[in-house]
């Protein structure tokens, strides 16, 4: 029997009224907040961004801009794999042609990063 250990992340009402007021709400919960409560809000993120619920940000772009500051920046692999989800899934920004080693590292079109 595989001893490995499951995550559970979670988001509420909180965190989506957190997206709802702006970037600046966003980052400031983000930066305050530990891994568990990092990983929720990027989680709420992907309800947001994910066509199929049809919620339309004004700020949208911004928020990739932040997440790949984040993806850089994240020491969690978990946090990076989240964060990296989000681009992969939702952006337009090259991130189809990549992937997130065990490392930590992003390897795109045959070169790591």
């Amino acid at each position: 029997m595989s001893t490995q250990e499951v995550d559970y992340v979670s988001y509420d009402k909180t965190h989506m009224e957190i997206v709802k007021a702006g970037m600046p709400q966003i980052k400031e919960y983000y930066f305050g907040g530990s891994i568990s409560e990092k990983r929720s809000l990027i989680l709420c993120l992907d309800r947001f961004l994910d066509p199929h619920y049809q919620y339309q940000l004004s700020y949208e772009e911004y928020i990739f801009d932040w997440l790949e500051d984040e993806l850089k920046g994240a020491k969690s692999l978990p946090l990076k794999e989240d964060i990296f989800d989000l681009l992969y899934n939702y952006s337009e920004r090259g991130y189809e042609d990549c992937e997130l080693l065990d490392s930590g590292e992003i390897k795109c079109g045959g070169t790591s990063n």
